[in-house]
């Protein structure tokens, strides 16, 4: 795994670019780093075009952060790459096709943009 972070000068937004493989052997790496972005209370954006293999664990994590965010009233997107992504992770199981109740701004990182 691979994470490229970039911030804003004025600290309010960051953008993180992932890629390799994004699994198990990764996911605590990836959740110290999203925590720290979530405390810092900046919008966040991840760009995933560049992630070649994921598993459940991923998508856990791109869940739990998403709700993490948006209690704090920030946004966390996938940007990037978020449907391809999706497609390859289809065979997990976790895709979704709406967001769930607490999806205030729309943003759900599991739902394929059309």
């Amino acid at each position: 795994m691979n994470i490229h972070i970039e911030k804003t000068e004025d600290r309010q937004n960051a953008i993180l670019t992932l890629s390799g493989d994004i699994t198990v052997q990764h996911a605590s790496e990836l959740c110290s780093l999203l925590k720290e972005a979530v405390n810092e209370e900046m919008d966040t954006a991840l760009n995933v075009s560049g992630i070649e293999d994921v598993d459940m664990t991923f998508f856990q994590l791109m869940c739990s952060a998403h709700r993490s965010f948006t209690a704090k009233g920030k946004q966390f997107i996938l940007s990037t790459g978020k449907n391809g992504l999706l497609k390859k992770g289809a065979a997990t199981g976790f895709v979704r096709h709406k967001g769930c109740s607490r999806d205030k701004f729309g943003t759900c990182t599991m739902v394929m943009e059309s």
